[in-house]
């Protein structure tokens, strides 16, 4: 034991002067970080030794740490035995998905119910979302043979995601910066499954240069904003994208606000989702499933005026053949709900291709096979949708197949699968 200390509390207290903050070396501190209890330790006597000494407060920001309780909010302890190994927990989920679900559970100095099924849920909704976009971006870019052009970005959703990308670094650059660090998670995980469940479903057919390059510069920035609250994952995803200009590593990356971003056309694409939620609505009213297409979805009211892009969104996230805009007082969506022999055929035609995509998945088809497909199914003209099923589905389609891989059959037909 070192015989000078006079008190522990008083040297931990005087710690900044021991680390050159008389020669203004770091001082004050931009922000400490200590558990709650510190309140009347380490916090307190920083701040009485330096205001005591004249030198006013010794740290700018404090970010207090609550404590981890179980997920009933009793104190962990042996004798109760609800007490968690955490090199088990890293073992098990990661270092990174741990800190993220800390961090955007609740905010720092809050007690922490901790939870495996609340922890898991955080992995399935951020990481893994942020990894599966990840991978499609490299799967197809590379097996399309993609190079960066930087072409300028033009399509509807390509503009969407510039200017969302945009609003979402200067919420979370903002927040950071304000120590807000909850609530800068929190942006990340509505970010990520618009960013899958929208963007990216919507672009699917999309395999054009315009859209590889936004995808590409989009996703980069998302994963450096994510860099600070997950640095490991980030850091290999990063070495997977950088390119001759990036840095050697994403935590040397700087990241600033951006300037501007266009909330216009966010909020031209949060209308377009209402609309959407609107004749989904509808359809429901009427027991009609959203994959048997319906002929017409007409939007009345003042100076509605639609790109081919966002028509196109309507079309399809509504299945509908047509979009009609008309003139009128107020707001109004109507659904044509009417189901001819051709609309059902369709609808029967939609349910085919997607059960052959899922006999490939299931089957571990690689994207680049192509299949053999035996259907049975009776009262549909089969030969005249023969070609656009099997451009679609990677398939050959046959009068008989032996021994087949997997199969499906419902009531309304069946499907035998041969790789």
């Amino acid at each position: 034991k070192d015989p000078a200390v006079i008190d522990c509390w008083f040297d931990s207290g005087a710690m900044p002067f021991a680390s050159g903050a008389s020669e203004n070396i770091g001082f004050p501190a931009d922000y400490i970080s200590e558990a709650i209890d510190q309140t009347r330790g380490w916090f307190y006597t920083l701040l009485a030794i330096s205001t005591l000494l004249g030198k006013g407060a010794s740290y700018k920001n404090v970010i207090c740490i609550g404590h981890i309780v179980d997920e009933h909010g009793k104190k962990m302890s042996k004798s109760l035995g609800n007490v968690l190994d955490p090199n088990l927990i890293l073992d098990k989920f990661g270092a990174d998905n741990l800190r993220f679900y800390l961090v955007s559970v609740n905010q720092p100095g809050l007690t922490k119910r901790f939870s495996e099924k609340e922890l898991l849920t955080c992995v399935r909704k951020n990481l893994l979302v942020l990894w599966n976009i990840t991978n499609y971006f490299l799967t197809y870019s590379r097996l399309d043979g993609w190079q960066f052009k930087n072409l300028p970005p033009s399509h509807f959703l390509d503009l969407w995601l510039a200017s969302r990308v945009a609003k979402l670094k200067n919420g979370i650059v903002s927040n950071l910066d304000n120590y807000e660090i909850t609530t800068a998670a929190n942006l990340i995980e509505s970010f990520l499954d618009e960013f899958s469940t929208w963007y990216l479903k919507l672009s699917r057919k999309r395999r054009t240069q315009d859209f590889y390059d936004s995808f590409y510069l989009a996703l980069k920035e998302v994963i450096m904003l994510i860099a600070p609250f997950m640095p490991f994952v980030c850091e290999f995803l990063f070495q997977n994208l950088k390119d001759e200009h990036d840095a050697d590593s994403i935590h040397l990356e700087i990241i600033s606000q951006s300037k501007s971003f266009d909330e216009k056309i966010i909020q031209k694409n949060e209308w377009l989702k209402k609309v959407i939620s609107q004749a989904s609505s509808l359809r429901q009213e009427k027991g009609i499933r959203l994959r048997q297409p319906l002929a017409k979805l007409e939007l009345r009211g003042k100076s509605i005026k639609l790109s081919t892009e966002e028509l196109e969104i309507l079309k399809t996230e509504t299945n509908v053949l047509n979009v009609e805009l008309c003139q009128g007082k107020g707001a109004e969506i109507i659904l044509d709900t009417q189901i001819t022999p051709q609309l059902k055929y369709l609808g029967t035609l939609r349910d085919i291709k997607r059960q052959i995509q899922n006999l490939r998945k299931n089957t571990q088809c690689q994207l680049s096979d192509v299949v053999e497909i035996m259907i049975e199914i009776k009262d549909f003209p089969l030969e005249k949708f023969k070609s656009e099923i099997e451009k679609e589905t990677k398939a050959r389609i046959l009068s008989t197949i032996e021994s087949p891989d997997n199969e499906f059959k419902s009531p309304e037909f069946s499907l035998y699968l041969k790789k």
